[in-house]
């Protein structure tokens, strides 16, 4: 019995160190854009071959990079199929998703991970929960010629139309 307890302390001990491994790799990091300094958290795996994909995964309102990271867990896809992940943080955990600062902001994330990793342009994913879904709609409407495919999750599509001078707000 002693002998079988020890094989599963040892297991244990791995496990927790392989996931730490993956865990220390990524870590928060600032981004400059223009005059205001932004965070992300980017994972990139060892051994990253060029022309990799590149998955951005956005947080919700009130929520922030630790959280998606933990809630979707990223880093464990991409480092058995080789991929880069980057956790963009919104500003005051919330996105803009009536004008262009956040979309500027994904460029720029794009532009920063073909510099630093050679990912392939042709193959970037951008995801997003609740809030961070609805950023991903509002991103497909500006800049669908730069990302190969959007997945929003639990968000909804926002419209704004401007008839007469008003704003009317409506759900698609």
């Amino acid at each position: 019995m002693i002998f079988k307890k020890s094989y599963l302390i040892a297991f244990f001990f791995m496990c927790c160190t392989v996931f730490t491994a993956v865990q220390t790799q990524a870590q928060i990091e600032n981004f400059q854009l223009g005059n205001t300094t932004r965070q992300m958290l980017v994972y990139a795996p060892s051994g990253l071959q060029p022309n990799s994909p590149l998955l951005l995964s956005l947080h919700g309102m009130n929520q922030d990079i630790a959280y998606q990271q933990n809630q979707t867990k990223w880093e464990l896809v991409a480092k058995e199929h080789g991929f880069v992940v980057v956790y963009p943080g919104g500003i005051n955990n919330s996105w803009d998703i009536y004008g262009t600062s956040d979309v500027d902001f994904i460029l720029d994330i794009i532009d920063e991970m073909y510099d630093r990793y050679s990912i392939d342009r042709n193959r970037v994913y951008l995801s997003g929960f609740s809030m961070g879904g609805m950023m991903t709609y509002h991103a497909a409407n500006h800049i669908a010629d730069k990302i190969a495919a959007f997945a929003p999750v639990s968000g909804y599509l926002i419209s704004w139309k401007r008839e007469r001078g008003q704003s009317t707000h409506s759900k698609n």
